[in-house]
C-alpha cells in the first residue's frame, strides 16, 4: 500500500498541475493560434480574389464584382459576415446600403482589410467583416476532447501504477511513453524496455505489435502515394480533379502538355472560363454522379491551339458516398485523327487506282473468296461485279485445270513472290479468254491478284516470230531509230558489209557512205522519207574491205498512231552483177562493140536532144558525116583485123579531135557520123566553126596508121549539114550530111563539103 500510495501521489500531483496549466496558459494560446491560422486563411482567399475584383473594377463592370463577392460568401458560409468595398473616390460599391443596427461587430468578430490594385494604381479598398465564433466554439470543444483523453490517458496510468504493487515500473512507461511520441511523428525506431512477464511486459509487447503494425501499414501508405505519383507523373493520359465549382484541384503533367498550358495556370482554374465549352456536359455529368465522355475536336483556352481529344469523366466520392467533385482523363488524339484521315484518304486513292486500273483486279478472302473485283474484272469476264463478288478463281478455270491450280495458290502461302502465269479463263458467255494473271498474297492471309487480257498480244507475237523468220533473208537488213542509229541487223547485212552486228549496232547508215553521192542526194533520201515514210533507190555503198558496190536499198518508215515517226527499216541487196548486167545490155543496145562509140539508136537519140536544145538555146549545131576513102581495098587485101585495128584508131582521133560534150557515133562500115552542139546563133558563123572542126578531123584521120606493121594512109570524106530551131527530123539531118559526103567523094575525096552550098 505504501508503495502504491508512493507511486499514485505524484501522478495526482501532477495531474492537478496539468488541469490547472492546461486551464491557465494552453488553452488560450492554442485558441490565439488557432484564431490567427484562420485569419491567415481567410486572407489567402481574400487576396485570391484581388484579380477578379479588379478585372470586374476597371471594366466597371458591377454585376461581375457582385457576383465574384456572392460566391465567396457562399463559399465561406457564416465566417464572412459582412464586406464592404469602397472606391478610390470614397463611393460605397458594396453593399450600396449602409450596415443595419442588427449588423453591428460583436467581440466574437475578426477584420481584414484588403487595398486592390492594378499595376500599382488603387481601385478601391474592402474590409470584410469575419465571424469565427463557431471556429472557436468548435476548436474549444476539440481541446476539451483532447484534455478528456490526454486525463483518460493519466488514469489509465495511475491504475497502472496502482497494479504494480511490488514493482517499480516509471522507467519502463517513460520509455514507452517516449517510443508513443516518436512514433506520433513516424519515428519507428525508439527502443523499448526489455520484455517482462508482468503487466509491463505485456504493454510492452502490445505496443510492439501495434508499432509493426503501424509501420507496415506506414510504409505500405507511403509505396501506395509512391505509386500513385509515379502513376500520375508518367501516365500517358492527361489526369485532373475539379471540385463541384468546375474548379481543377489537381492535374498531373500530361494534362498541362496536351491543353498547351503551364501546370501551375491550370490548378485553380474554373473551367466555366473554357473557350471550347464544348466539354462542359461531360464535366457535369460526372457531378451528376454519371460517367461523362467526349470524344472530337477541342480549341485550347491559353494558346488557341486546335486537337483532337478524348475525355472520361467519372465523379469522385466522400467515405460517405456524396460526390465532391471529378475526375477526369483525357488522351490527345491528334495523332490518330491525322493517321486515320490519312488511312481513309490513302483507302480511297487506294480504291480509286484500284477501280480505274487498266488491268482487271480482284482481292481474295484466306478462303479464297472474292471480296472484291472492279470493272475492268467485270467487262473482261463478262459478269457484273456484283456476280464476281462470292465466286472463286476455280469458278472461271476449265474443270479440268482447278486442282492443278489449288495446288498452286497454295504456295503462295509459303513463298513471298509473285505467282504469275498464263491461263485461260471461262467467260459468262462460255468463250474462253486468255489472260496473264499475276497473284500475290496479303499479309492477312488474302490474295491479291491481276489479269490481263492478251488475245492481242500472242497475236503479235505470232506476227513477231513470221517477222524474225522474214527478218532473216537473202538481202540486207537493218533497222534505226528515228535519229537513225542501228538497232539491229540481220546475218545477210554482215555478209554483203563486212560488218558485224556489234560493229554496226549503235552507228548510223552514214558508215557504208562510199562518196559517190553527194549530200544533196542523201537531203532528197530523208526528204522524201519524211513526206511519204518510203523511199527506194540505187544507192552505192561501201564495204568493210573498202570496195564500193551498188546496191538498191528500200527504207520504210515506222509510225506511231498519231504519226511520229520512230524507226526506219532498211533492205538491200548487191546489184553488182545486175548493174554489169545492165551496162552490158546497155552497152550492146547503144554502142558499137568494135569501137565503143554510140551506135546509131543511140546517135539518134541525141540528135533529137540537140534539137530540142538548139530549139531552147536558139542557136546551131551541126552534123558531121564521114566515109574512109578506099577502105574497102584495105579490108580486103590486108584482111578484116587490119580494117577493124583502123576502125578503132581512127575513133580514137576522132574522139581526140572534138569537145568531150560532143557525139561522135559509127554507123556501120567505115561511116562515123559527128554531132556538134551549142555553135554560134549566127549560121555564117556556125558554118564556118563547123568547116573548122571538119578540117581538123580530116587533118587527124589523113595522119600515117601503122596497123600490125604495116603503115597505110587513109583519107576521110566528110559533109556537114548545119541545123537550129527550125524544125527538122534526124532522118533529114542525117540524109542531108550524107548527100554532103557524097558532094565531098566526087570533088576527089578527102576533102569537105557543106549541105547547102
Amino acid at each position: 500500500m505504501r508503495l502504491r500510495a508512493k507511486l499514485i501521489l505524484p501522478f495526482l500531483l501532477a495531474y492537478g498541475l496539468l488541469l490547472a496549466l492546461t486551464h491557465l496558459f494552453w488553452l488560450p494560446a492554442a485558441l490565439e493560434h488557432e484564431r490567427k491560422n484562420f485569419m491567415q486563411a481567410q486572407s489567402i482567399n481574400l487576396r485570391t480574389l484581388e484579380p477578379d475584383l479588379a478585372r470586374s473594377l476597371l471594366a466597371g463592370d458591377l454585376g461581375a464584382l457582385y457576383g465574384t463577392l456572392d460566391r465567396q460568401r457562399e463559399i465561406q458560409g457564416n465566417a464572412w459576415r459582412r464586406i464592404d468595398v469602397v472606391g478610390a473616390d470614397g463611393l460605397r460599391l458594396y453593399p450600396l446600403l449602409p450596415p443595419a443596427a442588427d449588423e453591428q461587430p460583436t467581440t466574437a468578430f475578426e477584420h481584414m482589410e484588403h487595398r486592390i490594385a492594378w499595376e500599382g494604381d488603387s481601385l478601391a479598398d474592402i474590409r470584410v467583416q469575419v465571424d469565427w465564433s463557431q471556429k472557436r466554439e468548435d476548436h474549444v470543444r476539440f481541446l476539451y476532447l483532447l484534455e478528456a483523453l490526454i486525463f483518460v490517458l493519466f488514469g489509465l496510468v495511475i491504475a497502472g501504477a496502482a497494479a504494480w504493487q511490488q514493482r517499480l515500473v516509471r522507467l519502463p512507461v517513460l520509455r514507452l511513453a517516449e517510443a508513443s511520441s516518436r512514433v506520433a511523428v513516424g519515428d519507428f525506431s525508439a527502443p523499448l524496455p526489455p520484455p517482462s512477464n508482468d503487466e509491463v511486459g505485456d504493454m510492452t509487447r502490445a505496443f510492439d505489435g501495434m508499432r509493426t503494425a503501424l509501420l507496415q501499414a506506414h510504409e505500405q501508405l507511403r509505396e501506395s502515394k509512391d505509386r500513385y505519383r509515379l502513376l500520375l507523373q508518367h501516365s500517358p493520359v492527361g489526369i485532373f480533379h475539379y471540385d463541384t465549382d468546375l474548379v481543377i484541384s489537381y492535374c498531373n503533367d500530361r494534362f498541362a502538355r496536351i491543353l498547351r498550358a503551364p501546370r501551375d495556370k491550370l490548378i485553380g482554374f474554373d473551367m466555366h472560363q473554357l473557350a471550347d465549352q464544348r466539354v462542359l456536359p461531360a464535366l457535369r455529368a460526372a457531378l451528376d454522379g454519371q460517367g461523362g465522355f467526349y470524344e472530337g475536336e477541342y480549341r485550347t483556352t491559353q494558346s488557341q491551339v486546335q486537337i483532337g481529344v478524348t475525355l472520361i469523366c467519372e465523379p469522385f466520392r466522400d467515405a460517405a458516398g456524396k460526390v465532391t467533385g471529378g475526375i477526369g482523363i483525357v488522351a490527345d488524339i491528334t495523332e490518330r485523327k491525322l493517321a486515320e484521315d490519312a488511312l481513309r484518304h490513302s483507302e480511297q486513292k487506294l480504291r480509286m487506282l484500284l477501280d480505274n486500273a487498266a488491268d482487271a483486279v480482284f482481292i481474295a478472302s484466306p478462303e479464297e473468296i472474292w471480296t472484291y473485283a472492279n470493272e475492268q474484272a467485270a467487262a473482261l469476264l463478262g459478269y457484273s461485279r456484283e456476280d464476281l463478288i462470292g465466286m472463286t478463281i476455280y469458278d472461271l478455270v476449265p474443270p479440268s485445270y482447278r486442282d492443278r491450280y489449288r495446288q498452286e495458290f497454295a504456295k503462295l502461302s509459303r513463298c513471298d513472290k509473285v505467282w504469275a502465269r498464263e491461263l485461260r479463263l471461262i467467260r459468262k458467255d462460255g468463250s474462253r479468254i486468255p489472260v496473264e494473271m499475276n497473284a500475290v498474297q496479303l499479309p492477312d492471309g488474302g490474295i491479291y491478284g491481276s489479269c490481263r487480257d492478251i488475245t492481242e498480244r500472242q497475236k503479235a507475237e505470232e506476227e513477231l516470230r513470221i517477222a524474225a523468220i522474214a527478218f532473216e533473208t537473202q538481202e540486207g537488213m537493218m533497222v534505226t531509230d528515228s535519229a537513225g542509229r542501228i538497232l539491229r541487223v540481220n546475218h545477210a547485212f554482215t555478209k554483203l558489209t563486212g560488218y558485224s552486228a556489234a560493229e554496226a549496232i549503235g552507228n548510223t547508215p552514214a558508215m557504208l557512205k562510199s562518196g559517190r553521192q553527194d549530200e544533196g542526194f542523201y537531203r532528197k533520201i530523208w526528204a522524201t522519207l519524211l513526206e511519204g515514210k518510203y523511199w527506194e533507190g540505187e544507192v552505192w555503198n561501201r564495204r568493210k574491205t573498202g570496195e564500193i558496190y551498188p546496191e538498191w536499198l528500200t527504207i520504210t518508215a515506222v509510225s506511231r498512231p498519231g504519226g511520229r515517226i520512230t524507226h526506219y527499216v532498211g533492205i538491200f541487196s548487191d546489184i553488182t552483177e545486175r548493174k554489169a548486167a545492165e551496162e552490158q545490155i546497155h552497152s550492146l543496145a547503144f554502142y558499137d562493140p568494135l569501137t565503143n562509140l554510140p551506135n546509131r539508136r543511140l546517135l539518134y537519140d541525141r540528135c533529137e536532144q540537140a534539137l530540142r536544145a538548139c530549139a531552147r538555146r536558139r542557136n546551131h549545131g551541126a552534123v558531121l558525116f564521114l566515109d574512109l576513102d578506099r577502105f574497102k581495098t584495105l579490108n580486103d587485101t590486108q584482111g578484116h583485123d587490119v580494117g577493124d585495128l583502123l576502125l578503132i584508131e581512127v575513133a580514137r582521133r576522132l574522139l581526140a579531135s572534138v569537145r568531150a560534150e560532143d557525139t561522135v557515133a559509127r554507123m556501120g562500115g567505115d561511116e562515123f557520123v559527128v554531132l556538134l552542139e551549142e555553135l554560134s546563133p549566127e549560121a555564117p558563123v556556125a558554118r564556118e566553126q563547123a568547116r573548122d572542126v571538119a578540117e581538123k578531123i580530116r587533118a587527124a584521120i589523113d595522119a600515117p596508121y601503122s596497123l600490125k606493121g604495116l603503115t597505110h594512109n587513109s583519107s576521110p570524106s566528110i559533109g556537114i549539114c548545119l541545123f537550129d530551131s527550125h524544125e527538122a527530123s534526124v532522118n533529114e539531118l542525117l540524109m542531108h550530111a550524107d548527100q554532103a559526103m557524097y558532094q565531098a567523094k566526087a570533088a576527089g575525096r578527102n576533102t569537105v563539103r557543106v549541105f547547102g552550098d
